[in-house]
Order: structure tokens, then sequence, then C-alpha cells
């Protein structure tokens, strides 16, 4: 029985917080549409790099426009791992891999095709257009990633694995700074 009251009390917690999350974001969408065109993608984009995927289809186009942003083709394990790792939840899927692989059968058969598909790697790769993403982030993740790994090449070799790692962990530290600066400008602007 307290397991029941417990799951209950989650239940009830988890739709008010998912309420004031889909608020939030309202609120931030609606005022973005009055900032200047460039700080208005600047703003869509970070709301869209925080949100956690809702469908599997948007699970899927978050983790490929991911790997696009990092250059790099993905499997479709590899695709279903990093929706995992944003969030998504594949528990109600009875075959979650047959669904990715219809998505991204889907996406490639799209006119005009929505991914390049490598037959020879068996590897995906966005090529449609995507959320513009600011050169200065960009740079900041690029800069980054050099003294980091430049850093660290003295400890230890450089291997493919550490170099895909330190790119993941700097997208998202350098996604979350640039979250932080947003919600302080905001902030300051409604003081």
């Amino acid at each position: 029985m307290e397991a029941w009251a417990e799951l209950y009390l989650f239940e009830s917690i988890q739709r008010k917080t998912e309420n004031r999350i889909e608020d939030l974001r309202g609120l931030i969408r609606a005022t973005a549409n009055l900032l200047p065109d460039d700080e208005r993608r600047h703003e869509l984009l970070l709301l869209d790099f925080f949100k956690h995927p809702t469908n599997i289809t948007e699970a899927v186009r978050v983790a490929l426009y991911l790997g696009k942003v990092k250059g790099e083709r993905l499997t479709p394990l590899q695709i279903r791992e990093q929706a995992e790792s944003r969030g998504f939840n594949f528990s109600e899927y009875t075959n979650p891999m047959a669904s990715v692989h219809t998505i991204l059968r889907r996406m490639r058969e799209a006119d005009p095709p929505a991914v390049d598909y490598d037959e020879d790697t068996g590897t995906y790769l966005m090529v449609a257009a995507a959320p513009p993403v600011s050169q200065t982030i960009v740079g900041k993740i690029t800069q980054q990633a050099y003294w980091k790994l430049y850093s660290g090449a003295f400890n230890e070799p450089l291997t493919k694995e550490k170099l895909a790692l330190a790119m993941d962990q700097l997208t998202d530290e350098v996604l979350s700074e640039e979250f932080k600066k947003a919600e302080r400008s905001r902030d300051k602007e409604a003081e």
C-alpha cells in the first residue's frame, strides 16, 4: 500500500513539474519572438537543446542533429543510445530498434532526403536543414576542445574514444554555459 501512495505522490509531482516546464518553455518562446532575429534563433536553439524528446521521431532527429553538430555519422544503435542519454524512454516500445530503423528509412526516402546513409559503415548523417548553430557556440566548443585535448595529451595518449568523449562533454558544457548566460540576461532585463 505504501508503494501505491508513493507512486501516486511522485506521479502528481511529475505532472506538476511537466506543466511548469511547458509554461516556462512557452514563456521563453514568446519572449524570444521580441528579440532580433539572431538572438531569437539562439534562444530557440537553446530551448530545443534542453528539451527532452517527447516522441521517438523527435528523439531520433535530435540525436542526428547532435551528430551533425559534432561531425559524426551515427549507427542506429548510437542514435538510440544518444536519444536515451537525452532523456527519451524506449520502455514503451516492444522493438525500439525496429522503430528507429523505420524512422531512418523514412528520413532516407523523404524528398529531399533528410539523412545520408553510408552502406559501407551502416551510418547516418543528417543532411536536411537544421536549426542554425551560433558560430560563437561552435567556436567556444572548438577552442575548449583543443585546449582540453592539448593539456591532457601530456598525461596519456589521445584515442578516438577520448576525443569523442571530450567533444560530447564540451558540447554539453558550452551549451549549459550559454543557457545560463541567456538566463542571467533575461533576469537582468526583468529587473
